[in-house]
């Protein structure tokens, strides 16, 4: 549990570095202007677009736990949802021993995909477009951590391996796999 809350803050931290401004609250629906608030009482926008939505928003539907421990190379769980919506899915260790090792898959919305729809860099981020993979995609590095986005019709996907031993092209290597099973299923 600690290591999935250190994982994520990390992420959180590294993606609020990256923006340069707060995340959209228009579309989405509902009566908040499309914000879901998640377990932290911050609101992130709503990953459905209406007509362009993923067959599913369970993020956790999106992996198995075998994938997921070909992706980290130690076995994993069956992935646990992160917020309250299931947009999010953690799969960590299963073997019993603390390591940051794991896979997130975030379903979202385009507003965080078009935040950052440049490649170049800046304050020591690394952001690269990948081709073959969905409509669009790139990889956001910052230190040892490798962010995949991938644009698919109206909306977008958030793939991160962690593994702290690993070096950036196999953490891509990773990534750019888990986004072809996931895209597959969506």
């Amino acid at each position: 549990m600690v290591k999935r809350i250190f994982g994520t803050s990390l992420l959180l931290v590294l993606a609020a570095a990256a923006c340069s401004s707060a995340p959209s609250t228009s579309g989405g629906g509902g009566g908040n202007g499309g914000v879901a608030p998640n377990n932290g009482g911050v609101a992130y926008p709503q990953p459905q677009v209406a007509g362009a939505t993923f067959k599913t928003q369970d993020a956790c539907t999106l992996l198995t736990s075998s994938e997921a421990t070909t992706a980290i190379g130690r076995p994993a769980d069956d992935g646990t949802p992160a917020g309250d919506n299931n947009h999010s899915c953690t799969w960590g260790p299963s073997d019993g021993f603390f390591g940051l090792d794991s896979v997130e898959v975030t379903i979202t919305d385009l507003t965080s995909y078009a935040d950052a729809d440049h490649p170049g860099s800046a304050a020591g981020i690394t952001v690269k477009e990948v081709s073959g993979i969905g409509d669009a995609a790139y990889y956001t590095e910052s230190g040892f951590v490798v962010l995949l986005e991938v644009k698919k019709g109206g909306q977008a996907l958030e793939i991160t391996v962690m593994r702290p031993n690993a070096t950036t092209a196999q953490l891509e290597d990773a990534e750019k796999t888990v986004a072809q099973l996931v895209l597959s299923r969506v």
